[in-house]
């Protein structure tokens, strides 16, 4: 992942695996070879083999919410998510508090025990994720690589947990020895550096397999839930869901990635807004600017989705428009923004101004 750059130079950073495996072109060749598998109803759903489930009843309409400031359309959103066998889709303009909505769905879904994958196209909206999840102090790691935390996600990054674990000073004392035989010279410090080296990839394995096991959220980009991760230490049927926010913008192949890995899947984003950069015209023209959340809804519609309609930042003025004629005028601004304007800002005084033309 890219963590610098100028107009000189790009600085990345990456684990060891192969390059080519990590878009979605690994997850569709798995797709193939899956005959067996508990996310096999969700695949037959989301290729249209099979509808949707029904309802499930083991939600009661009487849910505690954490977040007791979700408005209507939210809460809706919440329980018809946790309701769903397969698949919910959580949609709305910007503002709507799409990611606020899916951080509860989260929550919920943990409280019932589940093993929660949760990500997004980008390290920038998964970063968003944590922070809301870490005010919380929820369980949770996030996969990503720690070069390029912000320091309130340091602690919650894979590294980091695991080096405060109880193998977290062998680990250490491993790595401290591996580089002291580095300087030596002669066969038998080399051999016994790569001795010390596969004891030390094995307990790191057997650490971090541990460790992602018994967190109740784990965190990743869509291309980072890939087997040649973190995550190739825990089983393929381990989660019991996958979210997935900002879906709309991520293409389909590489949602697939982290979606082999459960039975359920979340996807939240906005279908109706800008679609995805596709620089290759042809590409584009076959199918690859569709994002996958755009395709359940044209295929399943309402059956799979709440559309959530208060939106925050708004004059309702200024979102009639996309309302009328994007959102089935569905769309509320909140009493608090609805006819607000400049100069009902603190410190911003009304002025006269009057322009005159020659």
């Amino acid at each position: 992942m890219v963590i610098k750059n100028d107009k000189n130079f790009v600085n990345v950073a990456f684990d060891e695996c192969d390059l080519d495996d990590i878009d979605g072109v690994y997850a569709l060749k798995d797709l193939r070879k899956y005959n067996v598998s508990t996310a096999n109803p969700l695949i037959d759903v989301l290729f249209n083999n099979s509808a949707p489930s029904d309802p499930l009843n083991v939600i009661n309409d009487d849910v505690v919410f954490f977040n007791e400031n979700l408005d209507s359309s939210q809460k809706e959103a919440v329980k018809f998510a946790l309701k769903q066998k397969e698949i919910a889709v959580v949609h709305g303009p910007p503002g709507t508090g799409k990611t606020t909505t899916v951080i509860e769905i989260i929550f919920q879904s943990n409280k019932l025990g589940q093993k929660i994958l949760a990500c997004a196209p980008s390290n920038v909206a998964v970063d968003n994720l944590v922070v809301l999840l870490a005010d919380y102090n929820v369980d949770m790691i996030y996969t990503g690589h720690p070069s390029r935390f912000i320091s309130k996600l340091q602690p919650f990054a894979l590294d980091t947990v695991l080096t405060n674990s109880s193998y977290g000073q062998i680990i250490q004392d491993g790595r401290q020895e591996i580089d002291l035989l580095k300087k030596c010279t002669g066969n038998e410090a080399v051999q016994e550096a790569d001795f010390v080296y596969e004891e030390l990839k094995t307990l790191e394995a057997k650490a971090t397999k541990e460790l992602l096991e018994r967190t109740s959220i784990v965190l990743a980009t869509s291309t980072s839930a890939h087997m040649d991760g973190p995550l190739k230490h825990v089983l393929m049927e381990h989660f019991d869901l996958v979210v997935i926010d900002e879906c709309s913008q991520g293409m389909e192949a590489a949602c697939w990635i982290p979606l082999l890995r459960a039975p359920k899947c979340i996807l939240a984003g906005d279908h109706l807004q800008l679609p995805l950069t596709i620089v290759s015209k042809k590409a584009a023209e076959e199918g690859l600017a569709l994002s996958l959340m755009e395709r359940q809804i044209s295929i399943h519609g309402n059956k799979i989705g709440r559309m959530l309609t208060t939106q925050y930042p708004m004059h309702e003025l200024i979102m009639k428009w996309s309302s009328k004629n994007l959102y089935e005028d569905k769309l509320r601004a909140h009493s608090s923004v609805c006819t607000h304007l400049l100069k009902d800002l603190p410190d911003v005084k009304k002025r006269v101004h009057i322009n005159t033309y020659c």
